[in-house]
């Protein structure tokens, strides 16, 4: 077996492993706390198997903006408060990056790509199912029981609907977690498969009833997380994808939509519960009285507060975001960008973005040799930064690296599809 093919098969095992990570060594195996680290190592043997193979890593933009980045995380890590919770916190920034170099330049032929994307298919639905059975059949106790944090017997109420305080609808109803920490976690994971296999479609070449069935189980998973950054977000990046003409977009988009409510209304006939939960969850939200609208106000508006104060240093790296709770005090935003300027400043905020954006401009300038692949690349960053909008999905491994996975894979492709249009040309231009 060579070099390439063991590469494609740890990323293989890293994607298809990472949901699971939280429940398996946060939760079940936590007393053996260096198991954590299985995604750090198995990350860093992809890399070393890639420079090995490759003799070296591609030299090109992408390489530029994340050396830099390095270099700028090294000088705050010395500037940081507490230097070992900015190493730590670092590797969340750097673990996704570091797999993108990795992956654009690896070459997945036709059958070993579709291998790659059944093995991500079938655990993915694993996964849906084991959600929605938890949620709805075996219900909170389970979580407890197993290990998930609880006080006084009670599940956060974040694995729940918002506000469920004030009401019972709210507390009657539990989102969808699967094997994650978090149900927008777990949305944000499931948004990102289902966009890309919304572009992956034809690759696949199984039956078109398997392919519907997956993608509705994945949709109506991602449904009840009850995560509405997710919901919004796949939503726009389903108008990206479909937008090729006026007509066209209105006939495909209405086709998908149809079939996805009438399944919907099927569920929401045979669940009260669940009629409940959802004009619970469009009434709070429009109402002004929803904790989790309340919330992502309150604290972009502290935000800027913050910003103003410290734009160039930022707030001091690891001091920041969710991660930071594992050491003590943190200084908490709903968004992504604001995180990142919390812990850079904005310049080195937008030079971690500009990693996305590489992907963007390449995706544009591609766009005539590799179109398929330039609009899956877009569609999936149109669904992250809206994603990024609300939620700090920065700091979830889970989230980055499933991305950068599938833009590397994009970035390969288009590059290796404008070399074959340029050969090809080339070879025409000679015979005339």
């Amino acid at each position: 077996m060579n070099l390439r093919k063991i590469e494609i098969i740890l990323l293989g095992i890293l994607v298809v492993m990472l949901p699971c990570h939280y429940m398996l060594f946060a939760v079940l195996l936590k007393e053996f706390s260096f198991l954590k680290l299985w995604r750090d190592i198995l990350v860093f043997a992809i890399f070393v198997i890639e420079i090995i193979r490759s003799k070296g890593l591609k030299k090109d933009n992408s390489l530029v903006i994340a050396s830099i980045f390095l270099c700028f995380c090294v000088v705050y890590i010395f500037l940081a408060p507490n230097i070992f919770k900015a190493i730590n916190i670092t590797r969340v920034y750097l673990i996704p990056l570091i797999i993108f170099q990795a992956v654009k330049n690896l070459e997945f032929k036709e059958e070993e790509l579709r291998g790659f994307l059944k093995a991500v298919m079938i655990s993915v639905a694993v996964y849906c199912i084991y959600g929605i059975f938890q949620a709805y059949v075996l219900g909170p106790t389970f979580l407890i029981q197993i290990g998930y944090d609880s006080k006084d017997g009670v599940l956060s109420s974040s694995y729940f609907l918002s506000n469920y305080g004030n009401s019972l609808v709210g507390r009657d109803v539990q989102r969808v977690v699967s094997t994650f920490s978090a149900a927008n976690i777990c949305a944000f994971y499931l948004s990102s498969i289902f966009i890309v296999f919304l572009t992956f479609r034809e690759k696949l070449k199984v039956r078109r009833i398997v392919y519907n069935g997956f993608m509705f189980l994945v949709f109506i998973t991602i449904f009840l997380t009850f995560s509405r950054s997710s919901w919004l977000a796949v939503a726009i990046a389903i108008i990206v994808f479909n937008f090729k003409s006026f007509w066209t977009f209105i006939s495909s988009v209405w086709k998908q939509l149809s079939v996805m409510i009438v399944f919907a209304l099927i569920a929401l006939i045979f669940m009260p519960s669940l009629q409940n939960a959802i004009v619970h969850i469009f009434k709070s939200s429009f109402s002004g009285e929803d904790t989790s609208v309340i919330s992502h106000q309150t604290t972009i508006q502290e935000a800027i507060k913050m910003i103003a104060k410290n734009p160039i240093l930022g707030l001091g790296l690891g001091e920041n975001g969710p991660r930071a709770l594992n050491y003590g005090a943190s200084n908490l935003v709903e968004s992504s960008f604001y995180l990142m300027i919390f812990e850079y400043g904005i310049f080195g905020a937008v030079l971690y973005f500009c990693n996305y954006l590489y992907v963007v401009i390449k995706s544009i300038t591609h766009r005539k040799y590799s179109k398929e692949w330039a609009l899956s690349a877009v569609c999936l960053i149109a669904f992250t930064m809206l994603a990024f909008l609300n939620i700090p999905y920065v700091q979830e491994i889970e989230c980055t690296a499933i991305v950068f996975v599938f833009l590397g894979i994009f970035s390969y492709n288009m590059d290796k599809e404008k070399s074959e249009e340029k050969k090809a040309s080339k070879l025409k231009n000679d015979k005339i």
